[in-house]
């Protein structure tokens, strides 16, 4: 199996300070869920993850690594999935990731179990668990094919926090079938409902075309890439938004730049934005 990709970025701690934040895109197997817009099926295998293919792939990347702040453990899927994170692979999976100060992993609303505050109880730091919320809307959603309801959404928040996870969100801008005038007040809505559910991070994720049915519902005029300009004011309107000291509201810069239209400077924006990433303002 092929070494996985990371990257390291900055990214605003609770405090507020910028730190190092790496992500793992590790190999395994693909999500049972299936959601429309995901295109996380490029980096997973189509049987269960082979024993031990994580771990040696984690070990391949973690003396790479100079820091010891955030890692994300992304397996494009579910890490407390069976399938695609053996349970009796956690283990080891948790003590090489121990001394990190932040451990983030993903994983669908409807599978959290006591096996999540069993891998947190072995981490020296935080675990934080990342949910696709991707919209606020129940018609969406529904249409989306996440197999979630808002209230799975809210129920796995609750438990997170009974038991001392940090929670991160995800949410789509915009999402299929929001247009126009209507993407900033329904973006900022599904962002104001992660916030009430005591989202520590919540993360703004531009639609980006390349998989498959996204290109399709592109053609069908159901679905339209955000405009930069878009994304700018969504974003500077979701950062004003009422929340804890801790809460943290950010936008995912991957190939922001592609989204730039005529006579829009790209190099400019996107170095506002991620000022406005760090600084949180």
């Amino acid at each position: 199996m092929a070494a996985p990709e990371f990257i390291t970025d900055m990214e605003p701690d609770a405090e507020g300070v910028p730190k190092p934040a790496t992500t793992v895109f590790l190999i395994g197997k693909e999500c049972p869920f299936r959601c429309l817009m995901c295109d996380l099926w490029k980096n997973t295998v189509e049987t269960p993850s082979p024993p031990g293919a994580l771990i040696a792939q984690l070990q391949s990347i973690l003396p790479q690594i100079q820091h010891r702040h955030t890692i994300k453990l992304y397996n494009a899927s579910n890490f407390f999935d069976p399938q695609a994170v053996p349970r009796s692979e956690r283990n080891e999976l948790a003590r090489l990731v121990k001394e990190f100060e932040l451990v983030v992993v993903e994983n669908h609303p409807k599978l959290m179990s006591s096996q999540v505050v069993e891998f947190a109880s072995q981490l020296s730091g935080q675990l934080q668990v990342a949910m696709g919320l991707e919209t606020a809307d129940e018609t969406i959603l529904a249409w989306l094919n996440k197999q979630m309801t808002l209230r799975d959404y809210d129920r796995a928040c609750g438990f997170l926090l009974e038991n001392g996870i940090s929670i991160r969100t995800f949410i789509l801008l915009p999402a299929p079938g929001v247009k126009g005038d209507e993407v900033v007040a329904h973006t900022v809505a599904s962002v104001r409902h992660a916030l009430d559910c005591g989202s520590h991070v919540t993360s703004l994720i531009p639609l980006r075309a390349g998989n498959g049915i996204m290109d399709w519902l592109m053609d069908q005029n159901v679905v339209q890439l955000p405009t930069l300009n878009l994304v700018a004011d969504t974003f500077a309107a979701s950062i004003k938004l009422p929340r804890k000291k801790e809460q943290r509201v950010l936008l995912d810069l991957w190939n922001l730049a592609a989204l730039a239209g005529e006579g829009v400077d790209p190099v400019s924006i996107c170095n506002q934005l991620e000022q406005m990433n760090l600084k949180q303002a």
